[in-house]
């Protein structure tokens, strides 16, 4: 009988020492989960960051591009208006941008204009485009006869 508690006194101990190599196996496969999913997550975030900022750029784009094509319009309405008969500068917030406009009077009916379009932050600009136009008056109307637009440096002819 005492062999006989002894061999269950050792089966026991057996099955206790595998149930603590088996929880420490479960614990290193829980850590390899978390660890897992913490890195999947943060993959996530980043690209999530990505996406918002090439948004983010294009948006900010779109409003210096209407605050440049708002100084046009600007300028068409002074020139019309026979306001822009000598050199003109303005800057002019619209928004969330702001417009600077330069009309050069070329002759009595031709004017040179040059339209800013910016959107920043103090002194970070996120956006900038330019609108370099010939604006002529012909018949009591107006035409543009030809603009080139420059996107944060990259020229544009349209």
């Amino acid at each position: 009988e005492r062999e006989h508690v002894h061999r269950r006194d050792r089966e026991r101990a057996m099955r206790n020492r595998m149930r603590r190599n088996d929880s420490g196996a479960a614990l290193f496969l829980v850590l390899f989960l978390i660890a897992a999913l913490a890195g999947i997550s943060s993959a996530f975030i980043v690209r999530v960051q990505q996406t918002n900022r090439t948004s983010g750029g294009v948006e900010n784009e779109v409003i210096a591009r209407y605050a440049a094509e708002s100084g046009v319009e600007k300028a068409k309405a002074l020139i019309l208006a026979r306001s822009a008969s000598k050199d003109h500068e303005e800057r002019t917030a619209i928004g969330d941008g702001e417009f600077t406009l330069t009309i050069r009077p070329e002759s009595s009916s031709r004017y040179a204009v040059t339209s800013t379009g910016v959107y920043a932050d103090g002194p970070v600009v996120f956006a900038r485009v330019v609108y370099e136009s010939v604006i002529t008056l012909r018949n009591g109307g107006i035409s543009t006869e030809s603009i080139r637009r420059v996107r944060n440096g990259d020229a544009h002819g349209e």
